[in-house]
């Protein structure tokens, strides 16, 4: 079955016992509180939809869904407390979705993203992301001041990255995946690898960094921009 959310409610599904599935019955903007427990699917059949986190959470798998008709949604999942982390073993984001992480999100072994989705990792704390990303047509977007370090072999990830904000930290070769980066004023990114990354593109704004870290080459098989 599934368990819904109404307005200013409060719901916790935790326990690794079985697969909860968490429908949300409306659109629900700043409303509706819950624990995230293990293996969570969040159907969201409106194109808004915020939780906020009132704890820690551990979730074995999360996914992410457009349970409706619309052509897109967007879900985000926020702090209440700064101490709040969200560690997921695999995570989905379906076609069409766009995930908005606004908390400590660490995953740990696979990340599928669908076609037109988008991930977007706002933490308000340094974090790493070690699991394998798969996507083609998909985004990720390095948000917010805090240092996002990617360290699984994403050569299965052949979508765009965006770095807006803080620093990201690419440690392995495949760690940036094989697609276009995209590094916007102010961000940075730090290469990290005793071997050659695999990015195709690398687009810089004007004011943006690329540190490299020891022996780290890029050999774009694209382009490299230098934006104004």
């Amino acid at each position: 079955g599934s368990l819904s959310i109404g307005t200013g409610s409060t719901l916790q599904a935790t326990g690794a016992d079985a697969a909860k599935s968490l429908l949300v019955a409306e659109n629900v903007t700043n409303s509706g509180t819950i624990v995230i427990g293990d293996n969570v699917t969040i159907e969201a059949p409106f194109d808004t939809v915020n939780i906020d986190m009132i704890a820690s959470a551990s979730a074995g798998d999360l996914a992410v869904k457009n349970a409706g008709q619309i052509a897109t949604t967007t879900v985000t999942i926020s702090n209440k407390v700064d101490e709040n982390r969200l560690a997921v073993q695999n995570l989905e984001v379906q076609d069409g979705t766009t995930l908005v992480a606004n908390v400590q999100m660490e995953v740990s072994e696979t990340a599928q993203l669908g076609m037109g989705a988008h991930w977007e990792l706002n933490s308000p704390k340094d974090s790493t992301v070690s699991a394998k990303i798969f996507a083609e047509f998909a985004t990720i977007e390095k948000t917010g001041d805090s240092t996002l370090t990617l360290t699984g072999d994403n050569s299965g990830f052949t979508g765009i990255l965006y770095v807006a904000g803080g620093k990201l930290v690419a440690q392995g070769n495949t760690a940036l995946g094989t697609g276009m980066v995209n590094v916007s004023q102010g961000a940075e990114l730090s290469l990290a690898s005793r071997d050659e990354m695999t990015a195709d593109a690398l687009y810089l704004y004007s004011g943006s960094t690329v540190s490299f870290v020891g022996d780290t080459a890029l050999p774009l098989t694209d382009s490299l921009t230098l934006g104004e």
